[in-house]
């Protein structure tokens, strides 16, 4: 289904996507290991290999709400941490926060009551890769209200041909806050969250006050440990099943304390140095060697991404994902686009892309062909000059060189395997040839 705006308003339109055309020659080859795998353990996971780990593809969905801070008393209050704006004519450094009670303790809107499960769709979610939130420096980057993430949900996918044929299936966490972990929508395992029931908006358990503030009131400097783990818990294996797995993760905040909150609105510089909530590691291995993980599959793969998602050529689809309508949402008289990608561990030669007229769901009304326009999306080239290597582009862009940036009309007739250097946190991507359409 495609949806696209036409001058009588809003419709839903349709199109068989008509064809997308590829000739491909020579497509072989591997994707490379995504991970180290875990240590050894004798006599159990000896020939385990890992199917989920930081650089899985997972999706992705964030329910906000106010801060909630403990008090010397064993209170709790609800806060609104709202950062305050860079001062006219500056930039860099985000610049603490403006607390004040709060007005509303109401959460953003909830995800359906099976997000855990095999049968939701979680088509829309964003795909990420951990650590979650993303973290630059020592913080978190600003959002609007600081601190106003109550709870992240993460679902990750692994196949298995045979469950009977599972020795063992591991996970490894760590995480700031806390966290229920569910196995094809049951719970399996709890930890640092208070209460024994689901719920999403549930805190996860206080933290000692040194992990704010010193006796000073001055954040401190030397913290107990912040991390909180999980270490191989055995999921149990009734709650695995034949085909596509869902491990899927909640994250909970922790309270803050009233001192720490009351120090970041005196920062003079920087927002407050830590929020009680990551997802920062996760690994979930199985024993003997039979899941199948989501890694760049062998030549052409087409598949779907938002309008939104921030891609490069370390992406690939999640096999284990249904390929999906592409949705354009427009307003009257506009212009919009959606799109898709088409991939390969290969080089792509001869990708033509045609698309049908649109037809509406209701009363069969069309928009032609000719208004639709195929574009692709061209990676950043690396500069060829010394002078050039801080800046991939040679001037033209400010990305670097494994991103995307310009549009093209023209296909290219062959689209080759990036040569991007792989992320030093990322050290296990491989790049591909990839096409944004």
């Amino acid at each position: 289904m495609i949806k696209k705006q036409s001058k009588h308003g809003l419709a839903r339109m349709g199109s068989a996507l008509g064809a997308v055309v590829m000739m491909a020659a020579g497509l072989a080859g591997v994707a490379g290991a995504w991970a180290a795998e875990p240590a050894a353990t004798s006599g159990t996971n000896v020939d385990a290999s890992v199917v989920l780990d930081d650089n899985s593809l997972w999706r992705h969905f964030v329910v906000t709400r106010c801060a909630f801070a403990r008090t010397a008393d064993g209170k709790l209050e609800p806060w609104d941490l709202t950062p305050l704006g860079l001062p006219a004519g500056t930039s860099g450094i985000w610049p603490g926060i403006a607390p004040k009670p709060a007005t509303s303790t109401e959460s953003s809107t909830l995800p359906p009551s099976d997000w855990a499960g095999t049968a939701m769709n979680d088509g829309a979610w964003p795909r990420v890769r951990l650590p979650l939130p993303i973290r630059t420096g020592e913080s978190s980057r600003p959002q609007t209200q600081y601190g106003a993430t109550a709870t992240m949900l993460v679902r990750g996918k692994f196949n298995l041909k045979d469950p009977a044929q599972v020795k063992s299936c591991r996970l490894s966490l760590e995480y700031l806050g806390g966290v229920v972990v569910y196995v094809n929508g049951k719970e399996a395992v709890r930890r640092d969250v208070t209460g024994d029931k689901p719920d999403l908006l549930a805190l996860a358990k206080d933290y000692p006050k040194e992990a704010f503030t010193d006796e000073k009131g001055d954040y401190a400097s030397a913290p107990p440990k912040r991390e909180r783990s999980l270490q191989d818990f055995e999921i149990p294996a009734k709650l695995l099943r034949p085909g596509v797995n869902v491990l899927a993760i909640e994250n909970h905040t922790a309270p803050v304390t009233t001192a720490y909150v009351k120090r970041g609105g005196k920062a003079a510089h920087g927002s407050l140095p830590w929020a009680p909530i990551g997802l920062l590691h996760a690994r979930l291995s199985v024993s003997p060697d039979v899941a199948v993980k989501a890694q760049r599959p062998r030549g052409i793969q087409v598949w779907n991404c938002a309008a939104y998602d921030t891609l490069s050529v370390f992406d690939f689809g999640d096999p284990l994902e249904p390929l999906r309508p592409v949705a354009i949402l427009a307003a009257r008289n506009s212009v919009f686009s959606g799109r898709l990608m088409v991939s390969s561990d290969q080089p792509i030669k001869g990708l033509k892309v045609k698309v049908s007229d649109l037809t509406a769901t209701a009363g069969g009304a069309k928009l032609p062909a000719s208004a639709i326009q195929v574009r692709y999306a061209v990676a950043v080239v690396p500069g060829a000059l010394p002078s050039e290597r801080d800046d991939p582009s040679g001037g033209k862009s400010h990305l670097p060189a494994h991103r995307f940036d310009g549009l093209l009309d023209v296909i290219p007739a062959e689209i080759p395997v990036n040569q991007a250097p792989v992320p030093a946190d990322r050290k296990s991507l491989v790049a591909g040839a990839v096409a944004p359409l």
